[in-house]
């Protein structure tokens, strides 16, 4: 099946690979390009919150390539990068189409962070599909890119609003973290309020805690010969019982902890059969 834009652009559809009571996801190779995806609006009475989802992905975009200017303009390396951009899909196209019942259709590049869609999994998976429970050092790695995430996202007054293991996408191989849908996502005219952020970092913590095979509701994680003490359990514990109300702190204190308890190094993703506490 083929999707015109209104340029008269076509878009080849693939299969269906996920839906919602209000947008559809079909696969949607592009130029080249494996990791694409149509999403579709069920009706149009749902096209509001793709176009919004639409909106928020530009801004998100044009801050991250902001960033990343008056990053480097500063820095010391060269090499050095925010790469924020590949934590949210790069928007390609968004249009109503009149041959769909006049639904809103978005067109998302995931090509950033994966080759093809099965590179990116979500920790659902990870946890109900595979029941596995992933170790400490893989779970930091994670955790970080999602607070780098929330450090961005909170100083632009964005509040993410699904910040569920369904809607976190990793690529295990190349250690990307994404948020793929943002449809529920809001933008205010200024910074979050406190108790906002303190909401979002805590949700982050609980999906690690659970990701890690811990029990989200008391903090408590499997024993592992990477945790010598309870300082990683005492904080991710702190964090989900949303006792930080600033990602750039919660960011800042957390890299300072695994600083002290592990090597700064390239950890590759690990996982264990998954066990209850």
């Amino acid at each position: 099946m083929t999707i015109l834009n209104p340029d008269g652009f076509a878009y080849e559809v693939g299969p269906l690979i996920g839906s919602t009571e209000k947008f559809k996801l079909y696969h949607c190779p592009h130029s080249g390009y494996n990791a694409c995806i149509l999403k579709i609006a069920t009706l149009p009475e749902h096209n509001g919150i793709l176009d919004r989802e639409a909106d928020l992905l530009d801004t998100l975009k044009k801050e991250a390539a902001k960033a990343q200017a008056e990053f480097s303009a500063h820095a010391e390396n060269d090499n050095a990068f925010l790469n924020y951009q590949l934590q949210f899909p790069n928007l390609l196209d968004s249009f109503i189409d009149p041959n769909q019942g006049k639904r809103r259709i978005n067109i998302l590049d995931l090509s950033l962070v994966a080759e093809e869609l099965r590179q990116l999994v979500p920790l659902s998976h990870i946890i109900s599909r595979e029941k596995l429970r992933v170790d400490p050092r893989t779970s930091a790695w994670i955790m970080g890119k999602l607070l780098k995430l929330l450090v961005f996202t909170q100083s632009l007054g964005i509040h993410i609003g699904n910040l569920c293991r369904d809607n976190i996408l990793i690529n295990r191989e190349q250690h990307y973290v994404m948020i793929f849908d943002w449809s529920q996502a809001k933008m205010s005219d200024d910074t979050l309020k406190p108790a906002e952020a303190a909401i979002e970092i805590g949700q982050v913590a609980r999906e690690i805690t659970l990701l890690l095979g811990g029990d989200p509701i008391s903090g408590l994680l499997p024993d592992s010969d990477q945790l010598t003490d309870s300082r990683y359990e005492n904080y991710l514990r702190h964090l989900a019982c949303y006792e930080e109300t600033d990602a750039s702190a919660a960011h800042r204190k957390f890299y300072v902890l695994i600083r002290e308890l592990w090597p700064n190094e390239f950890y590759p993703y690990t996982a264990h059969k998954l066990t209850v506490l």
